[in-house]
């Protein structure tokens, strides 16, 4: 029976890998607890393993009262946990005397108890106290190190799907992978690896057990990745500055040199590519941008939109807004699909980036009562109280010229713009969910994303054809 009890104790330490002291605690308190609901037990019942020989060592120490004299009430509750710090519990010289023959009233004795007269009852409730108290240390353990892992990239393994959440098998307990922090661009099955960042943890009822919760949509995980993939920035010589992120489709990194002898963005590529290479496999196939960071607006913008060449660029400080001047058949790169990539462009920056092609940029300025033909630092094209948007402005000059516009003039565009451009394509009656799916897939998200992009990137997508278009576009439009 010794080496039984001392074999459990092993094997609950291996599988639930819990601290060796904290089962055996669990053990003592778990007899202890038992041991005070059996009324012939003195109180008081302290157990002692040793985890040497397996003997398990019972005593009570007690105060000796007569039997007439009343046992203080505090000393009547049997479910609290005994401390010795506190007075010895009282107990009836008629009752001690079984014990201890030469007893007397006033004396404190420790009474040897025989573990076996505890009996299969205080045995059962032994063994459930035990189960209760290994899960309560268990799920204590699991809050305490996944608490100190929020932020850190850890390895998983597809489990389940449950309503479109992934559960991941993860150390000695599972892990959830929400829905909302999957990347589009991925689908998994039970059984597959893959790497994500603990985001939260979260004290559940259910199971007793703490829901650790996992990303693959933040830009931690980008973070992290870059991290493990070169040296320079896991030192600290090369800094990330910021990321602006899109999950599944393109990601923007800035990033400084604090050596000069190091060149931040050739560190970050690799030889070859190689580093930012394993990074997009990783993020299976997600585009990523690595920009030079500058304290210049002007250089960091324009080395954020590179390739794209900028004529001009016009920053207000104040506002926090720069608009960029870029030639005519360049418009279309610099704003990218749907506008991600100056969404992404405004997000690294944390300015609000608009865009416009050459030939309307003398427009645009004389609009705002600024003459461009000459950069002046003090003249500023912005108006903060103007809901002038550049970007879509110089967008719909863009799809119009191409002949690929949806609409027949800017002034049909800024109308339908007008009506939905903020509403989301799933909460407009008359899109199908399936429709909604396939838009999404190419990263069209909004009624603005869907009325700004080129008509012919929307007759690529799956299952839009000319005239399911035409009905859209009249469902969106006619959306208030």
């Amino acid at each position: 029976m010794k080496n039984e009890l001392l074999t459990m104790i092993e094997l609950l330490e291996k599988d639930r890998s819990l601290d060796k002291g904290t089962v055996i605690s669990v053990v003592e308190q778990a007899i202890e607890t038992a041991a005070r609901k059996i009324d012939s037990l003195p109180p008081g019942v302290r157990v002692h393993l040793d985890t040497e020989s397996g003997n398990i060592n019972a005593y009570s120490d007690v105060l000796v009262i007569a039997d007439d004299e009343e046992i203080p009430e505090e000393d009547n509750s049997e479910d609290s946990e005994f401390d010795a710090t506190l007075t010895v519990p009282s107990w009836h010289l008629s009752k001690v005397k079984k014990y201890s023959p030469t007893a007397e009233p006033g004396q404190v004795i420790r009474i040897p108890l025989d573990i076996d007269t505890f009996g299969r009852i205080s045995a059962q409730t032994a063994k459930q106290v035990i189960l209760q108290r290994l899960r309560d240390a268990e799920r204590e353990k699991i809050l305490n190190e996944y608490s100190n892992k929020i932020g850190d990239l850890i390895n998983g393994m597809v489990s389940r799907h449950e309503r479109g959440n992934l559960v991941i098998d993860i150390e000695r307990t599972e892990a959830l992978l929400p829905r909302a922090e999957q990347s589009s661009s991925e689908r998994y099955k039970p059984g597959d690896r893959l790497r994500a960042v603990v985001i939260d943890v979260r004290d559940t009822e259910e199971d007793h057990i703490p829901r650790v919760i996992l990303s693959r949509a933040t830009t931690g995980l980008v973070r992290r990745l870059f991290e493990i993939e070169v040296p320079e920035i896991y030192d600290g010589f090369v800094e990330i500055k910021n990321i602006a992120r899109e999950a599944g489709y393109r990601t923007k990194v800035s990033v400084v040199s604090h050596d000069s002898k190091i060149d931040s963005v050739g560190a970050c590529v690799g030889i070859r590519g190689s580093r930012v290479r394993n990074i997009v496999q990783e993020l299976n196939g997600e585009r990523i941008d690595i920009v030079r960071w500058s304290d210049s607006i002007e250089e960091y913008v324009t080395n954020a939109l590179s390739p794209v060449e900028l004529v001009q660029v016009f920053a207000d400080p104040e506002t926090e807004r720069i608009l960029v001047v870029v030639p005519d058949d360049q418009i279309s790169l610099a704003i990218g699909k749907s506008g991600q990539n100056i969404r992404l462009t405004s997000k690294l920056l944390g300015w609000k980036v608009d865009v416009v092609k050459e030939s309307e940029a003398n427009r645009v300025a004389s609009e705002h009562g600024v003459d461009i033909s000459v950069e002046e630092e003090s003249d500023s094209i912005f108006d903060s109280s103007s809901d002038f948007t550049a970007t879509t402005k110089s967008k719909t000059a863009a799809v119009n010229e191409s002949g690929s516009s949806i609409f027949a003039t800017d002034e049909e565009f800024e109308v339908a713009k007008a009506a939905s451009t903020s509403k989301k394509l799933n909460e407009i009656d008359g899109i199908t969910s399936k429709q909604v799916e396939a838009f999404e897939t190419a990263g069209i998200i909004t009624a603005h994303d869907l009325l700004t992009a080129e008509k012919e990137t929307l007759l690529s997508i799956p299952g839009i054809g000319e005239k399911t278009l035409e009905k859209i576009i009249e469902t969106v439009t006619a959306a208030e």
